[in-house]
């Protein structure tokens, strides 16, 4: 689809908004039903709503700005519901919004517009020319959508629940403001890279891609990592922990290369 990249970002604002609407409203409508299960509902309808708009645009794509744009909208969420009257709910909102504000720009800086569509998609049209949208629903929207969600869990309990953070807490935010950086720096040195035409077809294996496996772990995580140190009082630490180590591991091993490995990723520059 040829649409300039600044009419492909209104799309993407416009299909965002109506979709984070759609989501609230049946937010709404759904009182009856447990936090947790008003939320999975609301955000399987606001994946509905993209996936149609991927099929109308005929661009799978349309759902990538998804991984980052939801945790901040949920973080949002419950910032609403249940406060910013705590510590580490505050702090727990900020590292989230930080790192959803780096995820998200960094997508849109790179992204050509609707007239991309990711590479791994393109490949899913040729080996599955007649379940292509069967496929798109399953792996390419809900499956991710699920991931996140799970990966998303320890807002709740973070930001609703009310303790007390020792060393352990503050040890999870400095690894996670250093896992940001990380993963800023390491995105500005591929980016560069890739703007010497020279570097066409070549690998990154400058700056912190000596080490990809690390810059590509940080990368994709670098929201929950942090999560991991958290510590609550005691009454609430085995629900909470367990919650966040799941959903932690969870993220790391299925989410690790998602949209933000899309543009910026270590194969050869020039595919």
């Amino acid at each position: 689809m040829q649409v300039s990249k600044t009419a492909s970002v209104l799309v993407q604002l416009v299909a965002y908004a109506i979709a984070i609407t759609v989501a609230v409203a049946v937010w709404q409508l759904t009182p009856q039903l447990d936090d947790l299960w008003r939320l999975a509902v609301a955000d399987f309808a606001a994946t509905a709503f993209i996936f149609l708009c991927s099929v109308v645009l005929n661009n799978s794509s349309m759902y990538d700005p998804y991984w980052s744009v939801k945790p901040a909208v949920i973080a949002s969420g419950y910032a609403m519901l249940f406060g910013l009257n705590e510590l580490p709910a505050i702090l727990l909102f900020m590292l989230m919004m930080l790192y959803n504000l780096r995820l998200t720009s960094n997508f849109f800086r790179d992204w050509p517009g609707l007239k991309h569509e990711d590479w791994r998609y393109k490949n899913f049209r040729e080996q599955f020319p007649k379940a292509y949208w069967l496929v798109s629903f399953a792996g390419i929207h809900l499956f991710p959508t699920i991931m996140v969600y799970l990966a998303c869990l320890p807002l709740y309990f973070g930001m609703k629940a009310s303790f007390e953070m020792n060393w352990l807490g503050w040890l999870g935010i400095l690894v996670t403001v250093a896992a940001i950086v990380i993963a800023y720096v390491a995105d500005e040195q591929m980016r560069s890279f890739r703007k010497n035409p020279l570097n066409k077809g070549k690998n990154m294996n400058d700056g912190l891609w000596k080490t990809q496996p690390t810059s590509e772990l940080f990368r994709g995580n670098d929201d929950v990592v942090g999560n991991l140190f958290r510590s609550v009082e005691p009454q609430s630490r085995p629900l909470v922990d367990r919650n966040w180590c799941t959903c932690h591991h969870a993220h790391v091993h299925v989410c690790q290369h998602s949209v933000d490995g899309q543009t910026l990723t270590s194969k050869p520059s020039g595919l």
